[in-house]
């Protein structure tokens, strides 16, 4: 259940790192927000966990999965549609394509309680034994991962969104996060604000 609640809050926290993913500095808003979605676009085993925050700075995806992080990203496709820029303020208007990642969270929920509640671990209640229980879990995670991208389809959602930018110091900030991540992530948001789980 830890593990559960855990991947519900990095899908929470993926607001704070696009408000600040990436180091370069941009010309215009369009290029920025192209930078930044190319990080996520172009996301693979090698680069996730610095993508998360594994180099310590974003504790929160501690003993995550990079796994499941690169199934939401690996059919994120996106089309800049127009863009204006007025000094320090920008919108750039984006077309984002994704797969239903609430979908894929509620999978991944309800196959991980199922496969916990079925796993041959015995509970020995021995507070050491928390460390081999988190192993447990976190193999079981990894085959419930490993099944969904195997065997899971899922919708492709469209989203055309108005990204609002600000320049603060020379460098573009994305002002609507939540708006833009609900698009990044669709259905996501939909499913944390329900009590499906």
């Amino acid at each position: 259940m830890k593990k559960i609640t855990a991947i519900a809050l990095c899908m929470v926290m993926l607001l704070t790192l696009l408000s600040g993913c990436g180091s370069k500095r941009s010309e215009g808003a369009e290029k920025y927000l192209s930078e930044q979605l190319d990080v996520f676009k172009d996301a693979n085993e090698e680069n996730i966990e610095s993508i998360l925050g594994g180099d310590g700075s974003g504790a929160i995806f501690s003993g995550m999965d990079p796994a499941f992080f690169l199934m939401l990203y690996e059919n994120l496709d996106y089309t800049i549609v127009d863009s204006s820029e007025n000094g320090d303020t920008a919108e750039v208007k984006v077309k984002i394509s994704n797969i239903d990642c609430g979908a894929v969270m509620q999978d991944y929920i309800t196959k991980l309680m199922l496969a916990s509640a079925e796993s041959d671990y015995e509970d020995t209640s021995d507070a050491n034994d928390w460390e081999a229980y988190d192993d447990e879990l976190s193999r079981i995670a990894s085959e419930v991962v490993k099944d969904i991208a195997e065997n899971g389809e899922y919708e492709t959602i469209e989203n055309t969104v108005t990204v609002s930018l600000t320049k603060v110091d020379g460098e573009w900030t994305i002002d609507n996060t939540e708006e833009f991540s609900a698009a990044l992530l669709p259905g996501l948001g939909d499913l944390v604000d329900s009590e499906t789980y």
